[in-house]
């Protein structure tokens, strides 16, 4: 599954790359305009850098329910392992490894002028998006059938890209408590300070849902 999850972001980027492009000029030569897709490329390296660490997480959390479905997990919460190694190795790990991973593909696939610290604290912020997005799986789930619903039902995490862009403020602060909506207006104005609430956002929905999540799986 995990090898899944590290083709899965490259065939994404490959599609963004050279299919978006080719479909803009396409569009364009059609339509007789001089720009349509590309004011929106903004929105295309953001569903890459927000979906890889989200991929990576969906590998680690169908473990997670798996173990839960057998009894596992609870037996591994009193091994010294723990709760905090039991965390680290299922969720942790990948979103570890996502950061890293999600680094390379945007660098090799993304459409607008990103440096790389830019990149690298999207990718680290995207990574505490995808660790809530874990939780929030393994707190509501029961079964690896829900979760596989559940982990759908996640790109609500994302409509903080559109309304970022295409709703005016001061309305599009309703969705304050989706990080992609700050996410979204660190790179569209420049200003990676909107980082900072992305982060806090984040890991707020991470110590909401781990607090279920430890009660649910680990008792």
């Amino acid at each position: 599954m995990l090898f899944a999850m590290v083709i899965a972001p490259i065939l994404m980027g490959l599609m963004f790359r050279l299919g978006v492009p080719a479909l803009e000029g396409y569009l364009c030569a059609r339509l007789g305009k001089t720009a349509i897709l590309s004011p929106y490329y903004t929105i295309f390296d953001l569903l890459l850098i927000c979906m890889t660490p989200v991929m990576f997480s969906f590998s680690g959390v169908m473990v997670v329910l798996g173990e839960q479905d057998s009894g596992i997990s609870r037996a591994l919460g009193v091994t010294p392992l723990g709760r905090g190694g039991y965390l680290l190795s299922r969720i942790g790990i990948p979103a570890v490894l996502s950061v890293l991973w999600c680094i390379a593909v945007t660098l090799l696939f993304h459409l607008t002028p990103l440096s790389l610290l830019a990149i690298t604290l999207l990718a680290l912020v995207s990574a505490l998006l995808g660790v809530s997005v874990s939780l929030m799986v393994a707190a509501l789930a029961k079964n690896k059938v829900e979760g596989m619903a559940l982990t759908k039902l996640s790109g609500l995490m994302l409509l903080g890209v559109p309304a970022a862009i295409w709703v005016p403020a001061p309305a599009q602060y309703a969705a304050g408590l989706l990080p992609s909506l700050w996410m979204t207006k660190a790179i569209t104005e420049h200003a990676l300070l909107w980082l900072l609430p992305a982060f806090f956002t984040a890991l707020l929905w991470c110590i909401l849902f781990y607090r279920r999540f430890s009660h649910k799986l680990l008792g």
